[in-house]
């Protein structure tokens, strides 16, 4: 481990499904790494949204670097990156034989004023209506589902879940041009004016409220219908 220059923790896996780390994983594995004087790079691009401080507020981890992305910037082109005083001085422009860190969108104003907004927003206070507002989604369609005798997997945490057909042979992440119902679900889905992310992601977000949120599970519940008739 002693020729490893840094391990790279993505915190919670989103590939259509939502897998949290088992309890203390992520501590010990950040100790194994810190026992070896490895740095620990958290990429906390998706779940920024668990907590004000992020992932590393959630699970207490002590990242040696953060990089952050799009979620930072309201959605937009944006990308950013912080963490120990020592490393991030290595990037002062002022300094002999700094580390060039260019870019097309440095300094972006568009994204820098979403950003600005976003975290203005971010408010342990709006995170608990997102969380909120996905366990509402959550136990919306688990009903429908079992109203329908259809066949789902719900997995989620925080504001962001996945939903999967446990009758599709195979995950949409391993062969997404396979015409199963994940793919046939995320068009019934925009068909009733409701967008998922690839794989059957949802992500919510501080804008979302209760209006929103009741569009979205009727339109999901519509979706359930027209998947149950093709099953």
């Amino acid at each position: 481990m002693s020729r490893i220059a840094a391990v790279v923790i993505e915190p919670v896996l989103v590939t259509g499904r939502v897998v949290a780390p088992q309890p203390d994983f992520l501590a010990q594995l950040q100790a194994i790494v810190r026992r070896h004087q490895t740095l620990t790079l958290l990429d906390d691009c998706l779940m920024l949204r668990l907590a004000v401080g992020g992932s590393a507020e959630k699970f207490g981890l002590q990242p040696d670097l953060t990089i952050l992305g799009k979620f930072l910037g309201g959605g937009t082109p944006f990308g950013a990156v912080g963490g120990r005083a020592d490393i991030m001085e290595m990037f002062n422009p002022t300094k002999p034989g700094c580390l060039f860190h260019g870019g097309s969108f440095n300094g972006n104003p568009i994204g820098c004023a979403a950003g600005r907004v976003a975290l203005r927003n971010l408010t342990a206070e709006r995170i608990a209506v997102m969380d909120r507002h996905r366990l509402s989604i959550h136990d919306a369609l688990e009903a429908r589902a079992s109203e329908l005798n259809l066949g789902i997997e719900l997995s989620g945490l925080g504001s962001v879940a996945g939903i999967a057909f446990t009758a599709d042979p195979s995950r949409h992440e391993d062969d997404p041009s396979a015409l199963t119902l994940g793919p046939l679900f995320h068009l019934a889905c925009a068909n009733a004016g409701v967008l998922l992310g690839p794989g059957g992601i949802v992500a919510l977000s501080t804008v979302h409220d209760e209006e929103a949120v009741g569009a979205v599970i009727a339109g999901m519940s519509t979706a359930l219908g027209v998947m149950a008739e093709l099953s």
